[in-house]
Parts: structure tokens; sequence; C-alpha cells
């Protein structure tokens, strides 16, 4: 019975290191990327609704981890909220027609024609159900 009970907490003790090292090795690909949109000059009271086409986000299978948003000055320094005022951003991620040249940045109209497709999360929650987009809703 002793030996039962050994060879139970010695299995649980191996299960806990193989877990830790697994954690540790994911910890050391985690990667941190800053995106900046180009530059674009506001007013009181003015706003800025644009898409960006190609930005360089990673390929493949990702996993976000934390995503944040600001906005900043020429300094790359974040503007307080007394004075500017993000109120959602979105990423979405789209197919675009070979021979198609996309613009640096249009609007939500000139983004929203048949040359591009915008790509729906795969799985059982298709058409326009819980499409899967990133953004906050302040």
């Amino acid at each position: 019975m002793w030996h039962r009970g050994w060879l139970w907490s010695l299995a649980i003790l191996l299960l806990a290191a193989l877990s830790a090292e697994s954690s540790q090795t994911l910890t050391g690909k985690e990667k941190s990327v800053v995106f900046l949109s180009p530059e674009f000059v506001l007013g009181p009271g003015s706003v800025v609704n644009r898409y960006y086409q190609n930005v360089n986000l990673p390929r493949g299978h990702i996993a976000l981890k934390n995503f944040n948003a600001e906005v900043v000055d020429e300094a790359r320094l974040p503007v307080p909220l007394q004075e500017t005022y993000l109120h959602h951003w979105v990423i979405e991620r789209y197919y675009q027609r070979k021979g198609v040249e996309a613009p640096e940045h249009s609007s939500i109209k000139e983004a929203r024609n048949p040359e591009f497709i915008t790509v729906r999360n795969s799985g059982i929650c298709q058409s326009n159900v819980l499409g899967q987009y990133f953004w906050p809703w302040i």
C-alpha cells in the first residue's frame, strides 16, 4: 500500500515538472511588435475613419495574448485622453483580388468593394455571427 502512494506522488511530481518545462518553452517564443499607422492630423472635433491595408502582420497561425491601440504623437508618446478620444479600432483579415493594387489607406466605403473580401473565422460561427475581429467597444 505504501508503494502505491509513493508511485502516485512520483507520477504527479513528474507531470508537474513536464508542464513547468513546456510553459517555459512557450514563454521563450513570445514576441512583441509595434505597428504605426501613417501620420494623420486632427483638429478639434475632427474624425479619422480609415482602413489601412497591407499592414505587415504575422502570417500563419498565431495566438494573441495582448493587443493595445492608442494615439501617439510624433515622438511616439501617448496623447493624453483629454486631448483625443480613440472610440474604437478594428483588425480584419481580408483577401484581395490578384492584380488589384490596394491603396495605403481608404475610407470605409472604398474598402467595402468586390476587390476585397473580409475573411471570417472558420468553424461553426459563420455568416454574420461572431466574426473573429479584435476591437474595444468603449
